[in-house]
C-alpha cells in the first residue's frame, strides 16, 4: 500500500528535524550525565508526539469543512514540544551542577510536564471526537431530507407543463421546509414516502400527468404526516 504524499511529505519533515536535532545536541559538547539522557529522552518523545499530533491536525485542519476544530490539538502539539525543548535545553546546560542528591529533579519535571500535556491533549481529542460523532450522527438523521428534497427539484425542472410544474414546485418547497431530522418514529412513513418518491419518479419519466398529480397529492399528505409526527417526538 502506497503512502499519499502528504504523509511522505509528514515523515520527511519530522526525518529531517529529527536529525537535525540529534546532530545539534552531539555536536554542542554538553556534559553526558544522566540529567542529559533523561532530558534528551524526554526531547526524543517530545519530537514524536509533536509529529503525530501535528500531521493529524493539519490533515483535519486542510481537508475537512470543519478542520478548524483541530486547532487547539495542534497548538497543544506545538506547545508541548517548545516546552520540553527549552526544559532539556536547560538539564542539557545544568547537567554537571546536578549532583546525585538532585538527580530526581530532571525526571520529575519532565514527567510534570508530560502528564500535563497528555491530559490536555487527550482531552481535546476526546472532545473533538465527540463533536464529529454527534455531526455524523446528524448527518444520518438528516440525509433522507435533504436526498428527498435534492430529488424534488430535480423533478420539477422535468416537466413542461406549467400546472404540473407548479405542483413539483410547491411539493418541493413542502419537503424542503419539512423537519430535516429523522428518528424512529417517523421510520415508517419515510419509509412510504420513499416508495411514493419513486412512484412519482416514475410517472414523470412516463409523462403522466394524471399519475403526476395523483402522486404529488399521496406525498404531500406523508410530508404533512411525517411533520406531525416529528412534533409530537419533541
Amino acid at each position: 500500500m502506497m503512502l499519499d504524499r502528504k504523509l511522505l511529505g509528514a515523515i520527511a519533515t519530522f526525518i529531517v528535524v529529527f536529525l537535525f536535532a540529534n546532530i545539534l545536541v552531539f555536536l554542542i559538547p554538553f556534559p553526558h550525565g544522566i540529567a542529559f539522557w533523561t532530558a534528551y529522552v524526554f526531547l526524543m518523545i517530545a519530537l514524536v508526539i509533536g509529529f503525530v499530533i501535528t500531521y493529524v491536525s493539519a490533515e483535519k485542519t486542510f481537508t475537512q469543512k470543519n478542520g478548524i476544530r483541530y486547532y487547539p490539538l495542534m497548538r497543544f502539539g506545538v506547545m508541548y514540544l517548545i516546552v520540553q525543548g527549552i526544559v532539556s535545553l536547560i538539564f542539557f546546560l545544568l547537567d554537571s551542577y546536578i549532583t546525585l542528591p538532585l538527580i530526581w529533579i530532571p525526571p520529575v519535571v519532565c514527567l510534570v510536564i508530560f502528564a500535563i500535556f497528555a491530559v490536555l491533549l487527550i482531552s481535546t481529542y476526546s472532545g473533538l471526537k465527540v463533536v464529529e460523532s454527534v455531526d455524523e450522527q446528524s448527518k444520518k438523521e438528516t440525509a433522507f431530507i435533504y436526498s428527498l428534497t435534492a430529488e424534488a427539484e430535480l423533478l420539477a425542472k422535468q416537466v413542461s407543463d406549467a400546472d404540473l410544474q407548479k405542483e413539483l414546485t410547491s411539493l418541493y418547497e413542502a419537503i424542503r421546509y419539512s423537519d430535516p431530522v429523522s428518528t424512529l418514529e417517523v421510520a415508517d412513513v419515510n419509509s412510504r414516502i420513499r416508495d411514493e418518491m419513486d412512484v412519482l419518479k416514475a410517472a414523470v419519466t412516463l409523462n403522466d400527468a394524471g399519475k403526476i398529480h395523483e402522486s404529488v397529492q399521496n406525498l404531500s399528505l406523508l410530508i404533512a404526516e411525517r411533520n406531525q409526527k416529528c412534533k409530537l417526538v419533541k
